[in-house]
C-alpha cells in the first residue's frame, strides 16, 4: 500500500492546511507550527487537491511574544508519497507543494486549491458509497446535530459499545484506508478513549449545542464538515487535568447520515 503524507511548516500567519477541504493541519496562533498528518483516508481515486488558508495572526501572538522575536513569515506545505518500509518517513515522491516566504505581496486573508494525483488509491469504500450533496437542507443540518449530539451523549455518559456502534464505519473505512485491521483499529480506538478521556474523573463535552456548529460540505460534496469555528471542531472535552478537540466529518451513505472520518 502507498502511504501519503500531508505536511506543514508556518510561522508568522495562522494557517490551515488540508486534502480535499478538509483542514487537517492548523495553526490558529500564527506562532508557528511543524507537524505532518497521514493523508490516506481523505484521498480519492481523482480529483484530489491540497488546500491552503493563510491569514493575519491575532493580536495574541504579539503580546505572547515581543515583536523583535515574532517568527519570520514562511508558510511551506506539501503533500508526497512515503518510500515503502522505509525506517522514517522518508519522501518517495511529492504531488503538490506550496510556500509563501516573508515579502509576499498577495493580500491575505488567502485561499489556494492545487490539484494532484495519485496512481495508488488507498481502498476506501467512502467516495463509492457516499452521496454527493450540492447543498445541505435544513433537515440534513438537523439530522447532523443530532449526529453530533449522539455522540457527546455517548463519550459523556462514558457509554464504550455506543461510542464504537456510532464509529463503525470511519473505524472499518480509516482501517482499509491504512492498511490496518478493522478489529486492530477498533481495539486501539477503544484504549484511546479509555485513556484519553474515560479514565477522567470528570470532564465536559463541549459543542453539541445547536447554535455552537457550523456546516461545511467537502470533498466535492461528499462529506459534511461540522465545526464551532474554523480552528475549533464540533466537540471539545474539558477536565481538570486535559482539553481535547474531536473533529467529526459524516456522509450520506444508503439514505443516512453516518460519522465517516
Amino acid at each position: 500500500m502507498t502511504h501519503h503524507l500531508l505536511k506543514l511548516n508556518t510561522a508568522g500567519l495562522t494557517a490551515i492546511a488540508g486534502v480535499n477541504g478538509a483542514p487537517l493541519l492548523v495553526d490558529s496562533t500564527g506562532l508557528g507550527l511543524n507537524g505532518a498528518y497521514p493523508a490516506n483516508p481523505w484521498l480519492k481515486p481523482k480529483g484530489n487537491t491540497l488546500t491552503i488558508a493563510l491569514a493575519k495572526p491575532p493580536p495574541v501572538a504579539s503580546v505572547i511574544l515581543p515583536p523583535m522575536v515574532l517568527p519570520a513569515v514562511k508558510v511551506h506545505a506539501q503533500i508526497y508519497t512515503l518510500i515503502p518500509n522505509a525506517p522514517t518517513n522518508e519522501i518517495d515522491k511529492i504531488l503538490a507543494t506550496f510556500e509563501r516566504i516573508a515579502g509576499d505581496p498577495t493580500p491575505l486573508p488567502l485561499m489556494r486549491e492545487m490539484p494532484f494525483d495519485i496512481t495508488a488509491p488507498p481502498p476506501t469504500k467512502l467516495w463509492a458509497e457516499a452521496t454527493p450533496l450540492t447543498a445541505l437542507t435544513t433537515v440534513d443540518k438537523q439530522q447532523l446535530r443530532t449526529l453530533v449530539r449522539k455522540h457527546a451523549e455517548v463519550i459523556q455518559n462514558r457509554d464504550m459499545d455506543g461510542l464504537l456502534a456510532l464509529l463503525e464505519y470511519k473505524i472499518k473505512d480509516c482501517a482499509l484506508a491504512n492498511g490496518h485491521d478493522p478489529e486492530h483499529m477498533r481495539q486501539v480506538t477503544r484504549k484511546q478513549y479509555t485513556k484519553e478521556m474515560f479514565s477522567e474523573p470528570s470532564f465536559q463535552v463541549e459543542g453539541a449545542q445547536a447554535n455552537e456548529l457550523s456546516f461545511k460540505l467537502i470533498a466535492g460534496g461528499q462529506v459534511a464538515w461540522m465545526f464551532q469555528s474554523l480552528d475549533k471542531p464540533a466537540l471539545v472535552v474539558r477536565s481538570p487535568n486535559k482539553e481535547l478537540t474531536l473533529a467529526i466529518y459524516a456522509a450520506m451513505i444508503a439514505g443516512a447520515w453516518r460519522i465517516v472520518r
